[in-house]
């Protein structure tokens, strides 16, 4: 942790990605209050972008962090604070069905995002096991940058980066140290105090979880999809 606090030091604190709505003592955390030193330490080091911190961008970077901090760590959607508290949020993904906030708790993000990948096998997966899985091979975090974004309120279109490195195990694949990266893009919809009503990724998984499959050409999970 040495390295990551000498990296963290490097930067202005307003550089630093806030994640908010993390401080209320009555939060129903998954586990406990997460710690994003780690992944931090990686965008900062690692981002391809650096935007100011009166931008737009740094706005929309940060409502994005703030919503994959609470799909990934809060058991409440009444916890949730970067979504409409009126329990009309939706997502999806590549097009595929839509999910409430209570599905996207019970699944999980890795499991929402790659439900639709024959190179993973959403169906036989569950929120641990898939959390479990990607922390082991980045092991030194998945950074999440914004590469641009156009916005016409209450729409925001945007492009994204999503990398890390492959430094632990996956499954029975050992890891190659490489750096692995996905590109693609949202669409959220928003209301007047910027809380998401609506949600859309779009993006290619495939030569991502290719190579974490070891390069294998073949679905290994074709025959167990629903």
């Amino acid at each position: 942790m040495s390295n990551v606090a000498e990296i963290l030091g490097r930067f202005p604190p307003e550089q630093v990605p806030v994640r908010s709505h993390m401080d209320d003592p009555k939060i129903k955390w998954r586990v406990s209050k997460p710690n994003y030193d780690v992944v931090n330490s990686k965008y900062l080091s690692e981002r391809t972008r650096e935007h100011a911190s009166d931008s737009l961008e740094k706005v929309v970077e940060n409502l994005f962090k703030t919503f994959e901090m609470e799909a990934g760590h809060k058991l409440d959607p009444k916890d949730w604070g970067c979504i409409v508290p009126d329990g009309s949020f939706r997502f999806k993904t590549n097009n595929g069905r839509w999910h409430t906030t209570e599905e996207l708790i019970k699944v999980g993000t890795y499991n929402a995002f790659l439900m639709q990948c024959p190179f993973y096998s959403a169906a036989t997966s569950d929120f641990e096991t898939s959390h479990t899985l990607f922390k082991t091979c980045f092991s030194g975090g998945f950074a999440w940058e914004l590469l641009e974004v156009y916005a016409n309120l209450p729409v925001v279109n945007l492009k994204w980066r999503h990398w890390s490195h492959f430094t632990g195990p996956y499954n029975d694949n050992p890891a190659t140290g490489e750096l692995l990266e996905i590109v693609g893009t949202a669409i959220a919809i928003v209301d007047s105090d910027l809380k998401i009503k609506q949600l859309e990724f779009y993006y290619d998984p495939n030569p991502f979880m290719m190579t974490l499959n070891g390069g294998k050409v073949e679905c290994p999970h074709a025959n167990k999809q629903k």
